[in-house]
Parts: C-alpha cells; sequence; structure tokens
C-alpha cells in the first residue's frame, strides 16, 4: 500500500516539474498568462486538462490489461526509450555545449527570455468556451502527451495495478489533480515579474533537472526487460 501511494505522488511530482519544460501545453499558457492574465490562462489549462485526462484514462486503462502480458517487459522498454529521447531534445549536447560556452564569456546563459519578450499588449481574451476548446485541441492533437504519460506511470502500473483495483483510477486522479494544481501555480506565478525573470534565468538549470529525471524513469524502465534477457542467459 505504502509503495502504490509513494508512486502516485513521485509520479505526480514529475509531471508538476515536467510542465516548466518546453512544450506546446506549457508555452501556450504561460504566453496566454502573460498576454491575457490569470483567468484566461486557467481556462486554457483547463481545457488542456481534458485532453490529458482522456490521454491518462486511455493509458491507465491499457496499461493495466498490458501489466498481465508477457510482452510487457518490451512495452516498458519502449516507453523507456521514448523517455531517453524525450530528455535528449530538452537537453542535447549542443545546448549544454552552448550554454557552458555562455558562461565562459560571461554572456547570458540561455536565450529562453525570448519567452518574455514581445508578449501580446493586454486585449479583450476570446471567450471561456473558445479557450477551453483551444487547450484541449492544443493537447489531444499532441501524441506525444500519451507516449509521455505512459512513460511515467506503466511501470507504475506493472506494479501495483494488478495488486490494487484502486490504483488505476486513483492514478488517472492524480495525474489529472497534479497537472491542473501545475498550471494554476505557475500561471500564477508568472504574475509576477521577479518570476518572469527567475525563470528566464533558471531555464537551463530546470530542464536539466527535468531531463535527469526522465533518464532515472527510463532506465527503471529497463529494469524488467534485463531481468527478463538474465533469466534466459543464466
Amino acid at each position: 500500500m505504502t509503495d502504490a501511494v509513494l508512486s502516485l505522488i513521485a509520479s505526480s511530482s514529475l509531471l508538476i516539474l515536467s510542465q516548466l519544460s518546453p512544450g506546446p501545453d506549457i508555452f501556450f499558457v504561460l504566453r496566454t498568462s502573460l498576454a491575457q492574465g490569470y483567468r484566461a490562462a486557467i481556462a486554457v489549462a483547463t481545457g488542456i486538462n481534458l485532453g490529458f485526462c482522456l490521454q491518462a484514462i486511455i493509458v491507465c486503462t491499457l496499461g493495466t490489461q498490458l501489466a498481465r502480458q508477457p510482452w510487457i517487459c518490451w512495452v516498458l522498454a519502449a516507453a523507456g526509450l521514448w523517455l531517453l529521447h524525450l530528455a535528449h531534445v530538452i537537453m542535447p549536447p549542443s545546448r549544454i555545449r552552448a550554454h557552458l560556452a555562455a558562461r565562459r564569456s560571461g554572456r547570458s546563459q540561455e536565450a529562453s527570455s525570448s519567452l518574455f519578450q514581445d508578449a501580446p499588449a493586454q486585449q479583450q481574451p476570446p471567450g471561456t468556451a473558445r479557450l477551453l476548446l483551444r487547450g484541449f485541441l492544443c493537447n489531444i492533437l499532441n501524441p506525444k502527451c500519451m507516449l509521455f504519460i505512459a512513460g511515467i506511470s506503466i511501470e507504475a502500473l506493472a506494479r501495483h495495478g494488478t495488486q490494487h483495483t484502486w490504483f488505476a483510477p486513483a492514478l488517472v486522479l492524480s495525474l489529472v489533480g497534479a497537472a491542473q494544481l501545475g498550471w494554476m501555480l505557475w500561471s500564477g506565478l508568472m504574475q509576477l515579474p521577479r518570476m518572469q525573470r527567475w525563470y528566464a534565468r533558471s531555464a537551463f538549470g530546470i530542464d536539466a533537472v527535468f531531463a535527469a529525471l526522465l533518464w532515472l524513469f527510463a532506465l527503471a524502465l529497463f529494469i524488467p526487460l534485463l531481468k527478463e534477457a538474465s533469466a534466459l542467459i543464466f
């Protein structure tokens, strides 16, 4: 029971941290927050979360069934490969080299502050329904989101889903709740000028931590396949 609860907490925490990493969802929410205010950003985030909820239900439902299959180790390994790819996209060697070169030359660490530059002037936001729809389409048309959910949750489903009937729905609720909480938190914080400057300065460090966590999750997903391989060899 304790391990299952800790798995829920770990997956939810990684999800909240991941929301600060570059991607269409966070870019859309932050740009809306900066340009149109907190309420508009929450409407967009809620639409994104509706799509996220649908994808999480699909992953967790199929994941529970996959956990009973003998070839689940290959599914876990595929999810692990995706997490490694995502970590590479977020923190490629070229970005690390550019960051180190910038630090040696004393220049600005990142051009990430461009996220906050040239934000559109305050304007009357579209209606709530339109913002919800835009957020929903932004998420549901991004298949990478489903792969990411699988990457952070399918190993936990394989471990706890067959033991606890409540685990899969609890995982969906915890992920969706964490996603909405994260969007509300980041949207609110981005209204503060000091937070805007901090995020611009810290974008590299945030992404580096997230990429490291993805590596750890990915390596954990390879463990069942390694066990199967060692059983065949020995």
